[in-house]
């Protein structure tokens, strides 16, 4: 696959292949920016001094991965793949953690009932809870 490349400035390059940035890295015109995705910095090159071509992205939206190609495109082939990424979704994993939470509601009614004071029938004795102000007739 190919290699990300930043300017000295750090604004994106065309990518390169892995043997021209190993030999940029050899030669010193090139540092590590970063590791993954693994992306160069070249030290002796601007953006506005660069060329650059259409890229586009292609997207394969699934219901549990999404993937998703970088292309160039060329006047011969058609297209060149750049680099290949792929999405994970997370909704399953997200449904699974909130009900293995033991303090969820199991159901949509029991998220929405209110807690209520118990009805007192009549003949029954009032309990007072402690801590409780007693009521005043008013």
């Amino acid at each position: 696959m190919a290699v990300f490349v930043l300017d000295r400035s750090g604004r994106p390059l065309m990518p390169c292949t892995e043997k021209r940035a190993r030999l940029l890295l050899e030669r010193g015109r090139a540092r590590v920016h970063k590791v993954m995705p693994f992306t160069i910095r070249v030290v002796d090159r601007l953006a506005e001094d660069s060329e650059f071509q259409a890229l586009r992205v292609k997207l394969d939206p699934g219901s549990k991965t999404t993937g998703m190609a970088l292309v160039r495109e060329t006047a011969q082939n058609g297209v060149a793949v750049i680099n290949l990424f792929e999405l994970m979704h997370r909704g399953k994993q997200i449904s699974e953690a909130l009900t293995a939470r033991p303090w969820a509601p199991q159901n949509a009614a029991q998220s929405l009932a209110l807690p209520c004071a118990p009805v007192q029938e009549p003949g029954q004795q009032k309990v007072r809870l402690a801590g409780a102000k007693p009521a005043t007739p008013g």
